[in-house]
């Protein structure tokens, strides 16, 4: 019994009573083997630690979902020695193959401070270690934003076999990874937004993939979206500009090449079918164009309000313009002083122990294009209040390339009823921007 609560008091991660505070990371004072050991025979690969640390990681439900093993080898045993970590596949080491062992950020001691970059270390079971190098930056396409944590994956391209080898590794903070150490060939590169951490694809996560010949080192970024072989379908339609535009807002991504014209927009009053029920469809935006659109117009109102109202040059007008510069140094300084003093306080907690440099890599930026799900359609008149209007879409294609014909089930028409008006003291959305409303699907 006096084992089992020594045990339970051992890993407990809160902090323990007494002794002086301490804000420093645990450290890894030794790995087993040493990256770069060729022939090594590990029956684990150990991680030292100058501290007592949490069985329970930052960010991860248990210490096994930290480590990455490259390549591919199954599930991992990590076992737990209140300082040190035992890690290995469960089906062992395979001869002649160079392993990546990587242990991811989140590491923490018994006082909740944690580890917050990756350690990643190599060695061969057999001969010489390739110096070979897939890295990159993974984006989740739609957003334009960079994908934390994304799963990435190297496959052998190799028809012969039907296991392929699979290198496997996950993107730092800002969507950046590395894969090194390939045998040279043709692999094909996946990276995925695993969003419930299982170290698979499922079907509705984005993903994205290349192929590339490797023989020294290949920078690939890609840009994950969801695949799927069912075309669009609209999810809900608002009626903007005093009623003749309408935003037309789909439940996946757009071709990025798709070109509009009146012609993918059908638009007649409902239950009308002579001719003059049909509104006719001006222009078609997708959202980029959309945006250049509002983009151009707000500075046109800018730099008419700019121009209507002139830099005050008069004395006064001096004198507040240097009273706010004045304060705006005072501020910048007194920000600086505060950091200052927060990092000597740091120091001292840490009682001289030293911390790893932060990543100061500004956050990489998508060189294309975004995705985008809505589409503008401009029309010639404005739909009448109390009216009900049909619309339909034809040839317009998903980012996966299924385009929705007009006689397909998911494109039949949608009931567009235009809202009442609200008097001019009581209305409160701008002539330009969106008014809400109804709108069923008729499936």
């Amino acid at each position: 019994m006096a084992m089992t609560a020594l045990g339970h008091a051992c890993a407990n991660p809160n902090q323990p009573p007494g002794g002086p505070p301490d804000a420093a990371a645990p450290l890894i004072v030794k790995i087993t083997p040493t990256t770069g050991t060729i022939g090594a025979r590990p029956k684990a690969v150990v991680f030292q630690f100058d501290e007592v640390i949490s069985e329970v990681p930052k960010g991860a439900q248990d210490l096994a979902k930290l480590v990455f093993i490259s390549p591919k080898s199954g599930d991992v045993d990590v076992d737990w020695r209140r300082s040190q970590l035992d890690i290995k596949p469960r089906i062992g080491w395979k001869p002649n193959t160079v392993y990546t062992v990587l242990l991811g950020a989140g590491i923490t001691d018994l006082r909740n401070n944690s580890i917050d970059t990756a350690t990643r270390i190599v060695f061969s079971t057999g001969g010489a270690i390739p110096q070979t190098k897939i890295q990159g930056v993974a984006f989740n396409w739609l957003t334009g934003r960079i994908v934390e944590k994304a799963l990435v994956e190297a496959i052998v391209r190799d028809t012969a076999k039907k296991d392929s080898t699979i290198f496997q590794t996950i993107a730092d903070s800002i969507g950046r990874y590395s894969i090194e150490h390939l045998p040279p060939g043709n692999y094909i590169v996946r990276a995925i937004v695993d969003g419930n951490t299982n170290r698979s694809l499922e079907p509705r996560e984005p993903w994205d993939s290349v192929g590339v010949s490797l023989t020294g080192t290949s920078t690939v970024d890609l840009h994950a979206f969801v695949h799927d072989s069912i075309g669009l379908g609209i999810t809900s339609v608002a009626l903007m500009d005093s009623n003749k535009t309408l935003r037309v807002t789909f439940d996946k991504a757009v071709f990025p090449a798709q070109a509009f014209s009146n012609t993918n927009f059908f638009l007649q009053r409902y239950e009308k079918t002579d001719s003059t029920s049909v509104i006719n469809i001006t222009t078609v935006f997708s959202a980029p164009q959309r945006n250049v659109f509002d983009s151009l117009r707000t500075k046109a109102r800018n730099d008419s309000l700019a121009r209507a109202a002139p830099v005050d040059t008069s004395a006064a007008g001096r004198a507040r313009r240097e009273t706010d510069a004045k304060q705006k140094l005072r501020d910048s300084l007194n920000l600086t002083a505060q950091r200052a003093a927060n990092e000597a306080r740091e120091l001292r907690l840490r009682g001289g122990r030293p911390v790893a440099p932060k990543d100061t890599t500004p956050k990489p930026k998508m060189k294309r294009a975004p995705l985008y799900t809505e589409v503008y359609v401009n029309l010639e008149r404005p739909l009448e209040y109390g009216a009900r209007y049909m619309l339909r879409f034809q040839n317009v294609s998903s980012v996966s390339g299924v385009v929705n014909d007009i006689t397909r089930v998911r494109s039949k028409h949608l009931i567009i009823v235009p809202p009442k008006p609200k008097p001019p003291e009581e209305a409160k959305t701008p002539p330009d921007t969106a008014a809400s409303t109804t709108v069923p699907i008729k499936r």
